[in-house]
């Protein structure tokens, strides 16, 4: 952590009010309104406040050329809004899953209490996911027409083959209630205990020799994929005037809402906030969303956006990496009944099918030797690539960095957040 530990302060909350509104003129990227539509007066949920303003994601369309610019404004913002609360003591922190924290929603908006009541029938995963989580969010371009690298189609592919090795790679939430869970990333394995039908992977797009499906399935066009995936995913949400709630009845998809099932017919706007409530690995949104990778310390967010930009944009990096990343699928298909699939939580109680490589990786990190391998080819591949395409030597020298530190040892930050435990508990 960047602060060297995260625990509860009692601070008046006046004092946050005061540090977090003083940092939010100046920046471009804070969303000044969340200071005024969330209650401030009780100081743990100020300090919500400056996690959501954290991990806030923004969505860059640049190419490397332009990245020094993104990037000295987005540290710049970073800079300013640490110099703004350090005099209420606090500092920020970039993990995956809050370490101490039990999960407390913020937001008193109507999205938010129909999604917590509809993720409340199925445990408490919910408001884990929505209070406790983040990411980094990784948005490309979809791609164009054709079949080869640069095609939509290889695209979605390839992201959804690359998914469990970057889970790996960027484990980085090990700790919750301040104990070690057993998982390296803790919020996949949350993830995967949600709503299958909008938070599991489509049909057909892993790679085939786990989802036992024909090649000419894992083929079809991902467009016709993702449509079947959302007419087929409940509704989560009804628009009603306030103050009406927005809960939506149990076990309405959207294919049965159009077909006349909800309490009156369906729009296109109700369409596309139907859209928005769909938290698959991979996302169509124009562009091609990617949410598996936990949020990581500092400035650590340039290495996974310079990565999966790589192994997209570059050809010979992006074949280097699809051929990698499937071996990891083919090989991992063989361990159902052995050491992994037969661990205590393994297999569907924790959401996954057995021998599943998101599993796998949520739970070991790299430190399993076949992700290991198949994370140095990935990253070998990345940073050929980003030498091809003339990035920045401050982005290469960051995933050079992340690759000796923990990548070439088959760890990840998460082994990091582990040692610092282990060391706390035994001073």
């Amino acid at each position: 952590m960047e602060c060297g530990s995260l625990l509860p302060l009692s601070l008046p909350a006046s004092k946050i009010r005061e540090s977090v509104l003083e940092c939010a003129g100046p920046l471009p990227l804070c969303d000044r309104a969340l200071l005024h539509i969330c209650d401030l007066d009780d100081t743990a949920l100020c300090l919500r406040i400056l996690w959501i303003l954290h991990h806030s994601h923004v969505q860059f369309y640049l190419t490397f050329a332009e990245c020094d610019v993104c990037g000295a404004i987005t540290r710049r913002d970073l800079s300013a809004l640490r110099q703004a609360i350090d005099p209420a003591g606090l500092c920020l922190t970039g993990e995956g899953l809050d370490p101490l924290r039990s999960p407390h929603r913020v937001l008193e908006l109507p999205r938010y209490a129909a999604m917590e009541e509809f993720f409340n029938r199925a445990g408490p995963w919910g408001r884990l996911m929505m209070c406790s989580t983040a990411s980094v969010q990784v948005c490309m371009d979809a791609g164009g027409q054709g079949s080869g690298p640069g095609s939509v189609g290889w695209r979605w592919r390839l992201l959804h083959a690359l998914g469990p090795v970057l889970v790996a790679a960027f484990a980085n939430s090990p700790l919750r209630e301040g104990r070690p869970t057993g998982w390296k990333s803790t919020r996949q394995a949350i993830w995967a205990r949600l709503d299958p039908c909008r938070t599991r992977p489509p049909a057909n797009a892993v790679p085939p020799a786990l989802a036992g499906n024909g090649s000419s399935d894992y083929d079809a066009d991902p467009r016709t994929v993702w449509v079947d995936y959302a007419l087929s995913a409940e509704v989560m949400c009804v628009r009603r005037p306030e103050p009406q709630p927005w809960t939506a009845p149990s076990g309405l998809t959207f294919r049965n809402w159009l077909r006349g099932g909800g309490e009156r017919p369906p729009t296109v706007e109700d369409l596309t906030y139907h859209l928005s409530t769909l938290f698959p690995p991979v996302r169509p949104r124009g562009h091609l969303e990617y949410r598996v990778i936990d949020a990581q310390p500092g400035d650590g967010w340039v290495v996974p956006a310079a990565v999966v930009a790589a192994l997209l944009d570059d050809e010979a990096a992006s074949q280097q990496a699809m051929a990698a990343a499937e071996t990891l699928w083919q090989q991992a298909a063989t361990a159902c009944g052995g050491d992994f699939g037969d661990e205590a939580g393994a297999g569907g109680g924790a959401g996954w099918d057995c021998g599943s490589p998101w599993e796998w990786a949520a739970r070991h990190g790299p430190t399993d030797p076949l992700i290991g391998d198949v994370s140095v080819k990935c990253f070998e591949a990345a940073e050929a690539g980003l030498g091809r395409m003339a990035a920045p030597a401050e982005v290469k020298d960051a995933v050079t960095s992340f690759a000796e530190r923990y990548v070439s040892r088959y760890r990840c930050p998460a082994d990091d957040r582990l040692d610092e435990a282990r060391q706390a508990a035994s001073a």
